[in-house]
């Protein structure tokens, strides 16, 4: 099973753990879980493109036509069409990884768990 299945199993699981009457107990058991695969824990690489290829991106037309009317310190900056559907910051950073196994939700899934660990730092 691929990255992005697993991940959204994992999502199912963890959907399903918190529907359940003692949720905080089934997600603490479901993570511990998790945290055994080995697989799962793997650190997601970045390998960003070197240059632009017309061939790999499609510049986004109305977003050039946007960026030639702004400050000239964007001006240089290549739009690429990514899909609109409210993931396109995800869908970017995605495209400039290099990664096309990778998804929106896995990475936003990511971005989360960071931030939710950042957060409780600030808090100790």
């Amino acid at each position: 099973m691929a990255r992005p299945q697993k991940f959204g199993r994992l999502l199912q699981v963890l959907e399903r753990c918190s529907e359940s009457i003692v949720y905080h107990d089934e997600i603490v058991n479901a993570v511990q879980r998790i945290r055994r695969m080995e697989s799962t824990m793997s650190p997601l690489e970045f390998r960003p493109y070197g240059v632009f290829g017309d061939r790999i991106h499609v510049v986004d037309l109305i977003a050039k036509e946007y960026l030639e009317k702004a400050s000239t310190d964007v001006q240089r900056l290549i739009p690429v069409d990514v899909d609109a559907d409210g993931n396109c910051l995800y869908h970017s950073v995605i495209l400039l990884m290099n990664d096309p196994t990778l998804t929106a939700s896995e990475l936003r899934g990511s971005y989360r768990n960071l931030r939710d660990i950042a957060r409780k730092n600030r808090r100790l």
